[in-house]
């Protein structure tokens, strides 16, 4: 831990500990109406106020913490959550047709592969095994070849000792011409048990959110390099 991390820390204590002295000052003039400290006695009084001063002091800071995360991450939505599409000349490169996907995310694939597949999307997906060979298709039995590639990897660092940021980087790739047709990243920053995120599956601003949203951002995503094409007919 850092100087720094030290002189966070101060200021996030003195930020909790003024509306959570505000809302003491107010419940002891309540109290006093009430007459509680004679009704509980100047023992369990003085126990009560200062479970209920600890209580509000951790969650002030909480809420403190977390402010500070998301506003920590807002700046970072602003520059890195568009996606960036190829172009041809100065419009936007045409998406390419595809039946399906070929999923390069890790395996088993993650929650959010389910929404590329369905009526008006991709026929199928194609996970990628460890070793880079091609592995299961979902749904099984699905004709046709992908031609496109959407592949994800994670990277995360520590920014001083309070926070931890991390990016989940989306790429898709022309399988054919191994040309890039897209790139986009869904941005995420951990402050003890709280998570902000967004980028292209959670949006232009933070939201509170340990998992993905159903993955439509995704889908939109992958959508505006590639298009859903029919099936070919077998044989």
């Amino acid at each position: 831990m850092t100087f720094a991390d030290f002189g966070a820390a101060a200021v996030a204590v003195i930020l909790a500990l003024v509306p959570a002295a505000i809302v003491l000052l107010a419940l002891h003039a309540a109290a006093g109406a009430l007459r509680l400290e004679d009704r509980l006695g100047t023992g369990g009084y003085r126990v009560g106020a200062a479970l209920l001063g600890a209580t509000l002091g951790a969650t002030f800071l909480g809420l403190t913490w977390a402010f500070a995360a998301a506003n920590y991450l807002k700046p970072r939505c602003l520059a890195f959550a568009e996606p960036d599409y190829a172009r041809a000349g100065d419009t936007r490169a045409d998406p390419v047709p595809s039946a399906g996907l070929v999923l390069d995310a890790g395996s088993p694939p993650p929650a959010w592969a389910a929404s590329l597949i369905g009526p008006g999307r991709f026929a199928f997906h194609a996970t990628v095994a460890p070793g880079g060979q091609a592995g299961a298709r979902v749904p099984a039995g699905a004709p046709g070849e992908a031609r496109a590639i959407l592949r994800v990897r994670q990277s995360s660092a520590q920014a001083g000792f309070w926070l931890r940021l991390g990016t989940d980087r989306f790429e898709v790739f022309d399988q054919l011409t191994r040309n890039r047709l897209a790139i986009g990243e869904e941005l995420w920053v951990d402050a003890g048990p709280v998570r902000y995120r967004c980028g292209i599956a959670s949006g232009p601003v933070p939201v509170r959110a340990r998992d993905y949203p159903g993955g439509d951002g995704v889908f939109r995503f992958v959508r505006g390099a590639v298009i859903p094409a029919p099936l070919a007919a077998p044989g």
